[in-house]
This record gives C-alpha cells, sequence and structure tokens, in this order.
C-alpha cells in the first residue's frame, strides 16, 4: 500500500509542475516618423502576435495633398485581402465611402520579440463604399521599431487545472488511507 502512495505522489508531483501554456508579452511598435510622396506617417500601437490583436493604436497622417488624420481603430476588411487596416473610427461594412484609411502592406512580420523592421504602408481615401477604390492614395516604405511590454506585476506561478484535480484526489486518497489505519 505504501508502494501505490509512494507512486501515485510521484505521479501527482509531475503532474503539478505542468502548468498551463506560456504565452509572449504584447509588444509596443513606435512608427516612424516616415516621409514618402510628401506624406510623414507617425505614432506608435500595441501588437499581440499570439492574437494578432491591436491596441492602444494613436497613428497620424500629415500632408499638403491629403487632410492631416489620427489613426485609432484596426479593422479587417476583405478588400484589403487581410493586411491591417487603420481607420479614425469603426466603420461599418459598406459605409467606406470618403474615409480616409492606412494600411500596412502584406503580412507584416511583427513578432513578440519586437526590433527594427521597414515595411511598406499605404494610405488614402476610400473611394466606394466598400473602399474597393482609393482615392488619392500614396505609399511608401515606413520605419517600425518595437519593444516588447515590460508588465509592473511579477508573475505568480500556479498549477494547472488537472494538476489540481491530481492533487486534490491525492490528498483525499491519504486521508481515507490514514482513516482506515486507525
Amino acid at each position: 500500500m505504501k508502494n501505490k502512495l509512494a507512486g501515485l505522489c510521484a505521479i501527482g508531483a509531475m503532474l503539478a509542475g505542468m502548468g498551463g501554456t506560456a504565452s509572449a508579452l504584447p509588444v509596443h511598435w513606435t512608427v516612424g516618423p516616415s516621409t514618402f510622396h510628401g506624406i510623414t506617417i507617425s505614432g506608435s500601437f500595441v501588437h499581440d502576435p499570439d492574437t494578432n490583436a491591436y491596441s492602444q493604436v494613436n497613428l497620424s497622417r500629415s500632408s499638403a495633398s491629403l487632410p492631416t488624420t489620427t489613426f485609432r481603430v484596426e479593422q479587417n476588411e476583405a478588400v484589403f485581402q487581410g493586411n491591417p487596416v487603420f481607420f479614425p473610427r469603426s466603420v461599418l461594412p459598406g459605409s467606406f465611402d470618403g474615409v480616409e484609411f492606412l494600411m500596412i502592406g502584406g503580412t507584416p512580420p511583427f513578432t513578440n520579440a519586437g526590433g527594427a523592421l521597414s515595411l511598406y504602408m499605404r494610405t488614402g481615401t476610400c473611394g466606394r463604399a466598400w473602399c474597393d477604390t482609393q482615392l488619392a492614395a500614396s505609399a511608401g516604405m515606413v520605419a517600425f521599431s518595437g519593444r516588447p511590454l515590460v508588465t509592473s506585476s511579477a508573475s505568480i506561478p500556479t498549477l494547472s487545472e488537472w494538476a489540481l484535480i491530481a492533487l486534490s484526489s491525492l490528498i483525499a486518497l491519504a486521508t481515507v488511507v490514514s482513516i482506515r489505519r486507525r
């Protein structure tokens, strides 16, 4: 009986060491300032490569040929074929006519490590309801610099759900064995 209990304790200890999956921190990206065709792009955003989510978007475009605009919302619309596109506000599908846009071309190689990148960006005004025509659009290379976000709180290691179940079962088993011996 002691060998069985010792074996179960060893299995429980092994399972207890298997915590949940780890995920990396999002990365804060600084954009530009970069100028192409008289258009200056600058700002920043936070990107989480694990979920491909953009947050804290604050990108600016200034130009003599286009209105100065601050982009705060990322929407991935079908017409842009999966490229991240930023708008000044949330836009309902089919109502893009006249809305300014800023797009990162291609699939950006944003990683959890951050670093320095130079990526193709396109900006302009949507010409039709689905933004499948762009007016006064211009494109060029823009500099990106990323660094992982640092959290102020220390992470607390926890047991996975299955490890807690196994540990609870072992404690219950030890209690039963102890009671039966008396």
